[in-house]
């Protein structure tokens, strides 16, 4: 299948909303914009972006697991190394030091506790390499976030609003404050506008992911469609 235009589908979709809207239009170009869009509107494009929709749920839905996977690793280690490291010096803080090895008590394989003696430098070097895995483990979790944060589908920054008006030029806007309550106010001084919320999920001509409001004017300059910044 052909690359969706998204673009020209709004278009077409505005379209035909207009046309349901407006009583007062020839009937005959009321079919027109009816038949158009079903013309592009296709059930292969209905699936199509369904099913791109489905994709984008399941990707957001492994990413979040896998931060959830790498918070609970994180904070077992924290806790059991932790522990460990603290138990260590505990254990070092609460016998009298008067020879270079002490007795511990340690734990093999089988669960069988064991009484044995440890060089007190040795029992300081385990303390030490279990610190160091920990914060190895920390590292290697940081850049697997930060890894997940660079490839997942971005739901906000750089939201601006593309408000239209049937008859006239488009105009982008910068909401001020809580969004709802600009919409609010945006609807309540012109009843017919239609209100476009762009992210950088927004996908723009050609289905090309658009960044901000300046990358937006662009494409749609490209496209010879005029709109005008504010």
């Amino acid at each position: 299948m052909s690359k969706i235009d998204y673009q020209k589908l709004r278009e077409i979709a505005e379209k035909t909303k207009i046309a349901g809207e407006a009583p007062v239009m020839p009937f005959d170009q009321r079919i027109n914009a009816l038949n158009d869009f079903m013309k592009h509107f296709s059930p292969d494009i209905a699936l199509v972006l369904l099913d791109e929709r489905e994709r984008n749920q399941q990707y957001i839905k492994s990413r979040d697991q896998e931060n959830e996977d790498i918070a609970l690793t994180v904070g077992k280690l924290l806790i059991e190394n932790g522990r460990l490291v603290a138990d260590t010096l505990r254990h070092l803080a609460d016998n009298e030091i008067d020879s270079d090895y002490f007795a511990i008590t340690s734990t093999n394989e089988n669960g069988t506790e064991i009484d044995h003696e440890m060089a007190i430098t040795d029992y300081a070097l385990q303390a030490a390499g279990t610190v160091d895995e920990l914060v190895a483990a920390l590292e290697s979790a940081e850049k697997r976030i930060a890894e997940l944060e660079s490839n997942e589908v971005r739901e906000v920054g750089n939201q601006f609003l593309v408000v239209r008006h049937p008859g006239k030029t488009p105009v982008i806007k910068h909401c001020t404050g809580d969004l709802e309550e600009f919409l609010r106010k945006l609807i309540e001084q012109d009843p017919l506008v239609t209100i476009d919320i762009i992210t950088h999920r927004y996908y723009g001509i050609g289905g090309q992911w658009v960044q901000d409001a300046v990358e937006y004017l662009h494409m749609m300059s490209d496209a010879d469609i005029r709109i005008k910044g504010e």
